[in-house]
């Protein structure tokens, strides 16, 4: 009964989300009528529609029989990685098998009953409205791809490093800071 419900949840979410994007938007604007283009360039432009089409359909259907859920935010998968079966208060997947809590009331519940892969941060981030976004805008921030790979490397002093890498950086190109004899810090 799962699996039919997330095939039918995703076939609706398959029509409202491309379907409109990909389908009724250009529909809209060129009633399919062509301008007239080459024959080889619309040759390759079906090519390329169904070797896209061949991927997002790949990719809904492995919802459907991996995750059993949609890819629709309003209907995620039932089963994660990181969570496991694990539904806390407030959370949410952020990525494929990664799924992230902000509720105290979860942390009793992951001790009891862990995941298979979990890790805890804590913190504290005191930015102001819109801080974030324009310190990473200016490149203040290295920012890598989310990977699960990475956020549960059994090696967890190696992540800063694997992420580097991941985006091009040789860590050992990097200066390394220290401090001074007059405890300022100096670039070695």
């Amino acid at each position: 009964m799962k699996r039919i419900r997330a095939a039918a949840g995703s076939v609706l979410f398959l029509a409202l989300a491309p379907g409109v994007v990909a389908g009724l938007v250009p529909w809209v604007l060129t009633h399919w009528r062509s301008a007239g283009a080459p024959t080889w360039l619309q040759a390759l432009g079906w090519v390329t529609l169904a070797a896209g089409a061949t991927v997002l359909l790949s990719a809904f259907g492995r919802f459907v029989v991996e995750g059993l859920g949609t890819p629709a935010p309003a209907a995620p998968t039932a089963d994660t990685e990181a969570g496991g079966d694990f539904e806390g208060e407030a959370t949410s997947e952020v990525l494929a098998g990664v799924s992230l809590t902000q509720h105290v009331g979860d942390l009793s519940r992951l001790a009891a009953s862990p995941p298979e892969r979990f890790r805890l941060f804590l913190g504290y981030a005191g930015w102001g409205a819109g801080q974030l976004i324009e310190e990473i805008l200016r490149n203040d921030w290295l920012t890598a791809p989310a990977r699960g790979d990475l956020i549960f490397a059994p090696d967890p002093d190696r992540v800063w490093s694997a992420a580097l890498e991941s985006v091009g950086v040789d860590p050992a190109t990097l200066p390394s800071w220290t401090p001074s004899g007059n405890g300022e810090e100096t670039a070695n």
